[in-house]
């Protein structure tokens, strides 16, 4: 019996079978080679940037731009140049002589040991006093600094201890010419106070705290993050 010739594959069946058992040696088209040879590869979930790696960035930058910032020398300025203060102490809430017996955070706080009184009301024979109104800062413009057994005429912006002053009150080095001005209720303080130096500033301690407490928290919180697909 005759055999009836074979009859050629259709294209589309061949093109079909091709794409299923991944292509034919040589098969394939340039365009089409090329084209999988350039292909990129996505990026994976570890290599792109995380919503908590931002904050932990920015949780840790935030203290250091607010040091630079807060050391900058421009935190305020006087109204007046300490200058142009009027000799006249009759307006302020507190004037008292007294020798600076310790100082610390860069000579701008002191402990003061009173010695007279000139106005405002009774205090203890040892007060605090800072100079700056930011102690937490490197510097400001108006601070004023003292200098330790010197003893000044003190004309701070309170009337209690510890009191605040600053370059642009009228404390000053006291003189020969001050003391004729003294007045004739002028009194001794009371026994008592803290000799001590005044406290370290423990505010910069404090933010190193929280930037510690807030990386641990991001570190927490990246080891306990969902497994993405790789």
């Amino acid at each position: 019996m005759p055999q009836k010739p074979s009859q050629p594959t259709p294209p589309h069946l061949l093109q079909r079978t091709a794409d299923g058992l991944g292509g034919f040696p040589g098969t394939e088209s340039p365009q089409r080679s090329s084209a999988s040879a350039f292909r990129l590869k996505p990026l994976s979930v570890d290599t792109a940037m995380k919503p908590w790696l931002a904050l932990l960035l920015a949780a840790v930058l935030a203290p250091v731009l607010g040091l630079f910032a807060g050391g900058s020398g421009a935190a305020a300025s006087c109204a007046v140049s300490p200058q142009q203060t009027p000799s006249s102490f009759a307006t302020a809430p507190v004037v008292f002589v007294g020798t600076v017996v310790a100082t610390s955070n860069g000579d701008r706080e002191a402990t003061v040991r009173v010695e007279s009184i000139w106005r405002g009301t009774e205090m203890l024979t040892y007060v605090r006093i800072s100079g700056t109104p930011e102690p937490g800062a490197q510097a400001t413009s108006i601070d004023r600094t003292y200098q330790l057994g010197m003893r000044y005429l003190f004309v701070p912006e309170n009337s209690s201890s510890p009191f605040q002053d600053d370059n642009c009150t009228a404390t000053q080095l006291y003189t020969t010419a001050l003391a004729s001005q003294a007045p004739s209720a002028a009194r001794p303080p009371h026994p008592g106070g803290d000799p001590s130096p005044p406290g370290p500033n423990v505010l910069p301690w404090i933010e190193m705290g929280v930037v510690t407490l807030l990386v641990a928290l991001g570190l927490t919180a990246w080891r306990l993050r969902p497994r993405g697909r790789s």
